[in-house]
């Protein structure tokens, strides 16, 4: 049978499977076949390259927001194992910075901060076609969802500040940000501190964020004005 030919009966046997409501047919995994122990350290590196790009080519072509979110979540529960066995031998693969922003984008918050943290003090590079570092990435995908949460009226606890207290060294180094990206961490703790009425504190610190160039003359004014009533 012709290249052609047998490419034109797997697409028709695609589309009755999908009229019956059947599944694809499991591909086999090739990590399953990874070697274990310092030795296969290298093996498994080049089995991570095949699956990883593999996995990225298909993620692309997927446009639904919705589907590309579940086939994250399944990219997430496939690679746990293969991360965990990296971070044993400390062995760097992109895997490490995909993995990352998986999590984040898939709102799995316990995961996403703690393994995020880990990134931060590992060092571990983002994959090339981020134009951040780890740090910022971080900072800026806990910002993000804080925004989001704080916004709806939900805790942004704790979480955001299990960040902010690596990122503004109240545990340990202070991270070295873009101006604008602290400037944000300290507006969204002024406006977490006034929603808390802890206006005293909340003016010193959205005083900070002026400073920084955050827009939030309002919400300082208003502090301050509540502040001042106490």
């Amino acid at each position: 049978m012709s290249l052609m030919l047998s490419h034109q009966q797997r697409m028709r046997e695609q589309k009755k499977r999908v009229e019956a409501g059947q599944p694809e047919p499991e591909k086999p995994d090739m990590l399953k076949t990874a070697p274990t122990g310092l030795v296969g350290t290298q093996q498994l590196l080049a089995l991570l390259d095949k699956a990883l790009e593999q996995d990225l080519k298909s993620l692309k072509g997927i446009n639904s927001r919705e589907r590309k979110a579940e086939v994250k979540r399944q990219l997430v529960e496939k690679y746990t194992t293969y991360v965990e066995r990296l971070k044993a031998v400390s062995a760097t693969h992109d895997l490490l910075g995909w993995y990352l922003v998986w999590l984040f984008d898939i709102g799995e918050m316990d995961t996403a901060v703690e393994y995020g943290l880990w990134c931060v003090r590992e060092g571990v590079a983002l994959p090339e076609r981020f134009n951040r570092d780890v740090k910022t990435f971080v900072a800026d995908a806990i910002l993000e969802w804080t925004d989001v949460q704080f916004e709806a009226g939900h805790s942004v606890q704790p979480y955001f500040a299990a960040v902010l207290n690596n990122a503004d060294g109240m545990c340990c180094q202070p991270w070295d940000l873009p101006d604008e990206v602290t400037a944000k961490f300290y507006r969204q703790q002024g406006l977490v501190l006034a929603r808390a009425e802890k206006f005293t504190a909340a003016v010193d610190v959205l005083e900070e964020a002026l400073s920084l160039g955050a827009k939030v003359k309002t919400a300082l004014a208003d502090a301050r004005k509540k502040a001042a009533n106490r």
